[in-house]
């Protein structure tokens, strides 16, 4: 006699491993492609410079608050795209 509970458990393990041979073909297919090997690779001087001055104008004008800070980061020709963001400072 079969238990229901015991087919639920099967048809689960059965959908996860299927998810999960799904994201395995997925991986394997775009680094055929050429996709993943960018990802993989040691970010260069310049993209790790270019990391940490994002990372810090976020850490002090966004986290901080620190808005004041914003033109050491920013262009007075900066353009807000965004039509739903309400400006902290005055266009220029």
């Amino acid at each position: 006699m079969k238990s229901w509970y015991g087919s639920r458990v099967r048809a689960s393990f059965l959908v996860n491993v299927s998810a999960k041979v799904l994201v395995a073909a997925v991986f394997v297919a775009l680094f055929a492609m050429g996709c993943v090997l960018p990802l993989l690779a040691a970010p260069s001087a310049q993209e790790a410079k270019n990391q940490e001055l994002v990372l810090n104008w976020y850490r002090e004008v966004i986290v901080f608050g620190h808005v004041e800070l914003a033109s050491k980061y920013m262009a007075n020709s900066y353009i807000e795209h965004d039509p739903t963001f309400r400006a902290i400072w005055p266009a220029s």
